[in-house]
């Protein structure tokens, strides 16, 4: 089979080709809407979170984290993911102010499961002078377009190849061979496209004559509305999940009472009754505070004042009888028996007992 020379496509951009456009080729299999961040860009990111949560442990104020945490969020499918989720996943466990060391690739693997392995390899690939960019433009259900770089200070090329199921057909810009052979300082264009978008698959690209692992790029699959099929299943695993949670969470709260600054009762709450104009007492099941023993929970109690003693002491009465001075003395309740004397005490004080209080509509959850 003769070789061809692939001519040199002029797009100025692709000369400028890095290690970390290997992040590129991980949009073909993504389950979420996050965008995909080079490995120096996201760990920028987390080692902000890490840094701000570390100062902040025992807080759970999202709002601090700024736009590191939002970005972490976002890569787990969620606006607002709970900070102490995106610590474990994406923190060091022995220093939570540094990412960990697989930290991206649990970025990678949450929002495209299968593509860490192509991004590794990827990142081999251009250890060997060769490397990967994904053009985003053209990146659709049924086809893509991959630019391959490759700059070398031998006379050698690199002849690349590349390989595709039954199902995908590939070929490379202006050739109609497999493979191809492109001098140091080209960049070659391989065009993928298939008719089945809704099957997952692959395409691989290897280096025929070097010691290289092939790259092997996944290809999600999409539904006919050209939504990522992997996504709306991560997207139903979670909504059957917050389904789940929630029925659990109204489940523990059946029964339960609580205060509301309303006049009426929310939906799926009524009116608790029983705490009308009442102060809610707790159980006392140690039964050493409460002298009510053994209540059960929804009794009542009515007004009660502790039993006590008003002592008002004794005190001495002086009389006048023809210019003679008589004293009496009386005992504790202001008189003694042949005296006839009446003392009181004036009437003081509101409706009721009872300590400063606001008024709130207790309901009870149905």
């Amino acid at each position: 089979m003769k070789i061809k020379t692939l001519i040199l496509l002029s797009l100025p951009f692709l000369l400028n080709l890095h290690a970390e456009e290997c992040s590129s080729i991980i949009a073909l299999s993504k389950t979420t809407s996050s965008t995909v961040k080079s490995k120096d860009t996201f760990e920028r990111h987390v080692n902000n979170f890490c840094s701000e949560y570390s100062r902040a442990t025992g807080s759970n104020r999202s709002s601090q984290y700024g736009i590191s945490y939002k970005f972490l969020s976002l890569s787990m499918g969620s606006n607002s993911a709970n900070s102490e989720s995106l610590a474990s996943k994406y923190c060091s466990a022995s220093d939570s102010t540094e990412s960990s060391n697989d930290a991206y690739k649990e970025y990678i693997e949450t929002i495209s499961p299968y593509a860490y392995s192509a991004y590794q390899s990827c990142l081999d690939m251009s250890k060997n002078n060769l490397k990967f960019k994904l053009d985003m433009a053209s990146l659709l259900p049924k086809r893509f377009s991959l630019f391959v770089q490759f700059n070398s200070n031998s006379q050698e090329d690199a002849t690349l190849s590349f390989f595709a199921p039954e199902e995908v057909s590939c070929s490379w810009h202006q050739f109609d061979t497999p493979t191809i052979a492109i001098p140091s300082g080209s960049t070659a264009l391989l065009n993928c496209s298939r008719k089945n978008s809704q099957q997952r698959t692959y395409v691989q690209v290897f280096r025929t004559n070097a010691s290289t692992t092939p790259i092997s790029i996944p290809w999600g699959a999409y539904d006919k509305n050209g939504v990522p099929i992997d996504m709306i299943r991560e997207l139903e695993k979670k909504y059957k999940k917050l389904l789940s949670e929630n029925e659990n969470l109204q489940n523990s709260l059946k029964g339960s009472v609580t205060a509301f600054n309303s006049d009426e009762c929310p939906t799926g709450w009524k009116e608790y009754t029983l705490a009308y104009g009442r102060f809610i007492r707790g159980l006392d099941k140690s039964g050493n505070i409460d002298p009510d023993k053994n209540r059960k929970i929804g009794s009542t109690q009515e007004d009660s004042f502790k039993k006590h003693n008003h002592n008002n002491g004794g005190y001495n009465l002086l009389f006048k009888n023809n210019g003679e001075e008589t004293i009496h003395t009386t005992d504790n309740r202001g008189s003694e028996p042949n005296l006839k004397t009446t003392a009181g005490i004036q009437s003081r004080g509101g409706k009721e007992t009872r300590p400063k209080n606001i008024a709130l509509l207790y309901c009870i959850k149905k």
